[in-house]
């Protein structure tokens, strides 16, 4: 989905980046309340390594934002 979204947007002069997931959740904190601490290492920077990889196919010079998980 993303790679179809960089490939519509890319030459698009007003779109400076993609943000791949706003507000992304801890996961399951009662069974491993280490995530409050590492979550995004576990559990998104995999998924954020695979979604970049995607969106650098068809467009190499936006930015990609990458919003972390954060405990209130």
């Amino acid at each position: 989905m993303w790679k179809l979204v960089a490939t519509h947007f890319k030459d698009e002069p007003n779109v400076i980046g993609y943000e791949l997931l706003n507000e992304p959740f801890f996961g399951d904190v009662k069974k491993n309340p280490l995530l409050y601490l590492n979550s995004d290492k576990v559990n998104l920077q995999p998924f954020w390594n695979i979604l970049a990889k995607k969106i650098r196919e068809v467009d190499n010079s936006s930015l990609i934002y990458f919003e972390p998980s954060v405990f209130y």
